[in-house]
C-alpha cells in the first residue's frame, strides 16, 4: 500500500493558493475566528430583526386596516343616505303622479261636461235655425 504523503508546509501554502480561487474568482477572506459572532448571538439579532418586522408589517396592516373600516363606515352613511334621499324621491314622484293623474281626470270630466254643453247649446241653435226656416216658409 502506498503510503499517505504527510503534508508538508509547501503542500499547505499550495492548498491555501486552490482555496482563494474558485471557478476563476477569488474568495473574500471572511472575519478571522475571534471577531465572528457566535452563532447563538446571530439567531438572536435575526430573530430580533424579524420580531422588528413583523412589528412594523402588523402596525401597517391595522394603519391600513383601520383606513379600510373607516372608508367603509363612511361609504356604508353614503349608502343609507342615498337610499333615504332615493325613497324620498320615488315618494315624491309617485305624489306628482298621482296629483297630475288626478288632475287629468278632472280635465277630462271638465272637458266632456264643456263638450256636453257646447253639444247642447249648437242643437238648440240648430232647432232654433229650423224653425225660424220653418216659420219664415
Amino acid at each position: 500500500m502506498p503510503t499517505p504523503e504527510a503534508p508538508t508546509s509547501s503542500s499547505n501554502h499550495v492548498a491555501e493558493e486552490e482555496l482563494e480561487v474558485v471557478f476563476g474568482r477569488q474568495l473574500l477572506q471572511g472575519p478571522s475566528e475571534v471577531e465572528a459572532t457566535p452563532l447563538p448571538q446571530v439567531l438572536v439579532q435575526v430573530r430580533e430583526s424579524i420580531m422588528e418586522a413583523t412589528s412594523s408589517v402588523e402596525a401597517a396592516f391595522w394603519r391600513e386596516w383601520a383606513a379600510l373600516e373607516s372608508e367603509r363606515q363612511r361609504l356604508s352613511d353614503w349608502h343609507t343616505r342615498l337610499e333615504a334621499q332615493t325613497k324620498a324621491e320615488a315618494s315624491h314622484a309617485a305624489e306628482a303622479r298621482s296629483k297630475l293623474k288626478a288632475d287629468q281626470e278632472a280635465y277630462r270630466a271638465n272637458l266632456r261636461k264643456v263638450f256636453d254643453r257646447e253639444f247642447a247649446v249648437s242643437s238648440r241653435e240648430k232647432s232654433l235655425a229650423q224653425r225660424e226656416e220653418a216659420f219664415a216658409l
